[in-house]
């Protein structure tokens, strides 16, 4: 993922939709988010991703090792974008959540 004209709040639906389907990607980070010219997402890299009863914590660091991937390969990018451009993706995955979907 990069920054501008990426699909930060479609990644974070995404995101949402397999943490609801009780999904933990043990290494959840920008390689294995994947969209496509047409804007479909995928997750890829289950190789250490277990099923488990939706929870916070380990939800919440799904979330924070993608955050430390952004981080991490932000290039030129400012941490102020990363963080906004994170910040996009984080509302849109709790607005997903909070709905259920």
């Amino acid at each position: 993922m990069a920054g501008r004209g990426a699909p930060w709040e479609e990644a974070g639906r995404l995101i949402a939709r397999f943490h609801r389907a009780g999904l933990d990607h043990a290494d959840l980070n920008a390689h294995n988010i994947l969209f496509d010219g047409s804007g479909h997402g995928w997750l890829i890299d289950f190789d250490r991703g277990v099923i488990r009863i939706p929870a916070t914590a380990w939800r919440e660091r799904n979330l924070k090792r993608l955050l430390r991937s952004l981080v991490k390969l932000r290039g030129e990018r400012s941490m102020e974008d990363v963080q906004k451009d994170y910040a996009r993706l984080r509302r849109a995955y709790d607005m997903a959540w909070n709905r259920g979907t």
